[in-house]
């Protein structure tokens, strides 16, 4: 994205509207470390590429109405 990473963008997300609905984090970045900075960023979920189609759907089939969706820590 020009001018701001996914990272960013989830920090501003969650500062500015807090109950802003789930993110997904789709990247190329792979590891533990990887995981744990997009999930402390405010993402709800970290997939690395490719993503695997089964677990993607699993988190699209248990999908809540927005104001019941959880935020993940870190951990």
């Amino acid at each position: 994205m020009p001018g701001i990473d996914g990272l960013a963008l989830a920090r501003t997300l969650r500062l500015t509207m807090p109950e802003a609905p789930m993110l997904v984090a789709i990247t190329g970045y792979s590891q533990p470390q990887d995981r744990a900075a997009a999930l402390e960023a405010g993402f709800n979920e970290h997939f690395a590429k490719p993503v695997e189609s089964a677990k993607l759907a699993n988190l699209l089939s248990n999908l809540r109405p927005l104001d019941a969706v959880p935020r993940r820590r870190a951990g």
